[in-house]
């Protein structure tokens, strides 16, 4: 891939359907890739593992998962 097309691709909005813990880890890889990442859940999540999930954010309004912040948007 040339530069040009690296840049393109990063670029690119990622959506990620929901924030539990699996979604966390593929949201924390793609942020740290450099990806812009916007996640979906729920008003009230149904997540078991808070302490490691994005989706705390609903209820808290921001969470940090190793060293990668998500802030809770209630649009666009």
């Amino acid at each position: 891939m040339i530069h040009s097309e690296v840049h393109i691709i990063r670029n690119t909005l990622v959506v990620v359907k929901g924030a539990g813990d699996l979604a966390t880890g593929v949201i924390h890889r793609l942020a740290r890739a450099g990806f812009p990442v916007i996640a979906t859940e729920l008003a009230r999540p149904t997540v078991v593992r808070r302490t490691v999930a994005f989706a705390e954010a609903v209820a808290l309004g921001a969470v940090t998962v190793e060293e990668v912040t998500a802030c809770l948007a209630t649009s666009l």
